[in-house]
């Protein structure tokens, strides 16, 4: 993972969605100014592993969190909406893969 390319990162406010089963589940944006497509897959991927290397437990539980990504490079002349759906469409794609992976489009 390019350590230049995470102190460039910007995020969006994550907004709280019920997920598979109603369990609790959370979307964000994480924007990646001047990285190419590889780059941001591989921040992605990057936050996915450690993610999974963690163990988090509450009240004596432990409770498996993993991460769905979806990462798109905008294409010239692109709004924010089109670059947000085909982002959308991704994650989706990732979420369908069986989850706790990285798909980009």
């Amino acid at each position: 993972m390019p350590s230049s390319v995470v102190p460039s990162a910007a995020t969006v406010p994550p907004t709280s969605v019920a997920g598979p089963n109603d369990e609790p589940s959370a979307r964000f944006a994480v924007v990646v100014p001047g990285a190419s497509l590889n780059g941001a897959f591989e921040l992605a991927e990057g936050l996915r592993r450690a993610v999974a290397r963690q163990s988090f437990v509450f009240d004596g539980v432990q409770i498996p969190v993993t991460l769905s990504l979806g990462v798109c490079q905008r294409l010239p002349g692109e709004s924010a909406a089109e670059l947000y759906e085909r982002t959308d469409r991704s994650l989706y794609a990732a979420k369908h893969a069986g989850r706790n992976c990285v798909r980009a489009g």
